[in-house]
């Protein structure tokens, strides 16, 4: 209950039957911000036409056999027309030039007279090797430690600061 002092004519009892509200803020007609309705539009479920399984099949089919293409592109030599089929391939997890090392896998095809693998350098990048059986000396190979090692008794042509040939320790 307010009371309030007024030099009117209100009496007492008015004062009290009446409570008094505090003002409110006016609000000017310019407010821009004025609550909109929501608008209902009616949801409609969108329909996924799904291809039928023999499709899908065929989609999977063609796909795997470019992959399996572009693969055996980047396995097998392309350098000249010989398309000499290799006798071995394998993958190697890790390759050594005598101080260098990739540890990058790579496919290492053994041919009848040569074998041929790349080598991750650091420096040159990516370095096709190919490696005559004429040219490696001391080559073994161990079975329980998967490894295939051999020197080279020359100057190799990428490798001069990596590989020395009088180092018995690079192979």
């Amino acid at each position: 209950v307010f009371r309030q002092h007024d030099k009117g004519a209100s009496s007492e009892a008015d004062d009290i039957a009446k409570p008094k509200v505090a003002p409110q803020p006016p609000y000017p007609d310019s407010v821009k911000y004025r609550p909109r309705p929501l608008a209902t539009a009616p949801i409609t479920k969108r329909e996924r036409i799904r291809p039928s399984l023999s499709d899908q099949l065929a989609s999977i089919t063609s796909n795997s056999t470019l992959l399996i293409d572009n693969m055996k592109q980047c396995i097998m030599p392309t350098e000249g027309d010989c398309k000499e089929t290799p006798v071995l391939l394998i993958f190697s997890k890790k390759t050594v030039v005598g101080k260098c090392e990739s540890l990058y896998s790579s496919p290492v095809q053994f041919f009848r007279t040569r074998c041929h693998y790349t080598f991750h350098h650091p420096a040159e990048k990516r370095v096709e090797m190919e490696m005559n059986y004429k040219d490696m000396a001391g080559a073994t190979l161990n079975e329980t430690q998967k490894t295939f090692a051999f020197r080279v008794n020359r100057q190799l042509e990428y490798f001069t600061s990596d590989y020395d040939p009088r180092n018995p320790a690079h192979a």
